[in-house]
């Protein structure tokens, strides 16, 4: 099967920075597209009888930097002479990314993962993990302390 469209989560990390890497050196090789996908949690302040959102102008200058900075990683990829576009999404980014493979027409996700293991991982859980078990699309995992595509 050919692929043409591939999917990047990113979250500004360095694990999304090595998997956008391989996505750009992939897309290249084989002449296809990259979609930069960006979800974001909305933030809220915890008090003992109530949760309380941050402010909507917190909001849209938090989304507005999101927007500058995922702009910046789609002009990496245009420089490589790759198409690229960009989506921005408020949810849950393991729950988004699946959702936005199968309904978009993908035909690849690439996320970073950050290799946690034992308590932290418990506790935090694994985005690119719950990617791979949930998306009908195949999933490439890069973790940070793997070598780029072009070693």
């Amino acid at each position: 099967m050919p692929i043409r469209r591939i999917l990047v989560g990113v979250d500004f990390s360095e694990a999304s920075q090595q998997a956008l890497d391989w996505a750009i050196d992939l897309a290249a090789r084989l002449g296809a597209a990259v979609e930069l996908l960006h979800v974001y949690q909305v933030p809220s302040f915890a008090f003992p009888e109530s949760i309380v959102p941050v402010p909507p102008d917190t909001l849209e200058a938090m989304v507005d930097e999101s927007r500058r900075r995922l702009e910046d990683w789609a002009a990496r990829v245009r420089q490589a002479g790759v198409p690229a576009t960009l989506e921005i999404v408020p949810g849950s980014p393991s729950v988004e990314l699946v959702g936005r493979a199968g309904e978009g027409g993908f035909d690849l996700v690439v996320v970073g993962t950050h290799g946690r293991t034992g308590l932290r991982h418990a506790l935090l859980g694994s985005v690119a993990e719950k990617v791979v078990r949930r998306s009908a699309v195949p999933v490439l995992t890069v973790r940070t302390d793997e070598p780029g595509p072009e070693a």
